[in-house]
């Protein structure tokens, strides 16, 4: 059966930001909760709720709960300032300090009920970054779910990444932004800032602003709100295990946990970087974990 969306686009920065939500429709432990969900990298609202309108949009849906699928600028439906040729002068910074800020204070706006917000990649990490820039925001999240979330470096070994970073920045110049897109990394494309922010970040082993003014180790250390933190045992590249706890152990939360799905921990598939979120298996196993963390957190 058809599910019916409705369609948003909130302001941030001259950019119109899409926003798809799914309204409630049904009564469930989801009543009253509103759960927004924030892609990562060089992907969009889709990875949560496809064409076919399957995954943890729906999941959540049929639970009762109020989905808003959330797309940063240059993402998904996403309006430009102005007519082409598009500008990618943006950077990470843009996407914690206004993005991800009017994300939030739209979904405040429709839902007073307890809000939840499920990053994926870069999306849950920079989700805690901005709950950490305004803690004034922390009083209007229950919790935050990451969902694959680890900043880049080289502490856990990773050779791929030594390679794979430098050779992003070079291909950055070139076409003035990353072309996700035409070299199959998913549906969108980012930004040359940003990816010299992700250079930057693994050959320095730190995680600044692009000015570098700006230290957002210390803006998580200010996050005091509940965090659960999933992460795929075969995800090994982008999101290690290892780099998944050193971001959670950076929050200033004492209310954090990691889960880790693979056979090592009780689970009989071993989850990727994308199929923990969109996989055909996550909604029997990774989606039903989630939402009971959700339940145990708003005291159910």
């Amino acid at each position: 059966m058809s599910i019916e969306t409705v369609d948003h686009w909130v302001q941030s920065g001259g950019h119109g930001l899409y926003v798809q939500e799914i309204p409630t429709t049904t009564r469930g432990q989801g009543d009253g909760v509103a759960v927004l969900f924030v892609h990562g990298a060089f992907s969009n609202q889709r990875l949560f709720f496809n064409h076919r309108q399957e995954g943890a949009g729906r999941y959540f849906h049929a639970l009762g709960y109020r989905v808003f699928l959330g797309n940063m600028r240059g993402h998904g439906r996403s309006r430009w300032p102005g007519p082409p040729p598009h500008q990618w002068d943006w950077s990470f910074d843009n996407y914690v300090e206004e993005d991800i800020p009017a994300l939030l204070g739209f979904v405040r706006q429709q839902e007073k009920g307890d809000l939840f917000v499920v990053g994926h990649g870069l999306g849950g990490y920079a989700t805690a970054v901005t709950l950490g820039l305004f803690p004034l925001l922390q009083q209007q999240v229950a919790g935050l779910v990451l969902l694959a979330s680890a900043i880049n470096d080289y502490r856990d070994g990773d050779k791929g990444r030594r390679l794979e970073l430098p050779l992003a920045r070079l291909l950055s110049r070139i076409y003035h932004r990353m072309p996700g897109r035409k070299l199959h990394l998913g549906p969108s494309d980012e930004p040359a800032h940003l990816i010299r922010q992700f250079v930057q970040w693994a050959r320095h082993g730190d995680f600044k602003s692009l000015d570098g003014h700006v230290d957002y180790s210390e803006m998580l250390a200010k996050v005091g709100i509940p965090v659960y933190a999933a992460v795929g045992e075969a995800d090994t590249h982008q999101a290690s295990s290892l780099r998944v706890r050193q971001l959670i152990e950076r929050l200033g939360s004492t209310d954090r946990f990691v889960q880790v799905f693979g056979p090592g921990h009780g689970y009989p598939r071993r989850f990727g970087h994308y199929d923990i979120a969109a996989g055909r298996h996550a909604d029997s196993t990774v989606f039903p974990a989630v939402e009971a963390w959700i339940r145990r957190t708003r005291g159910q």
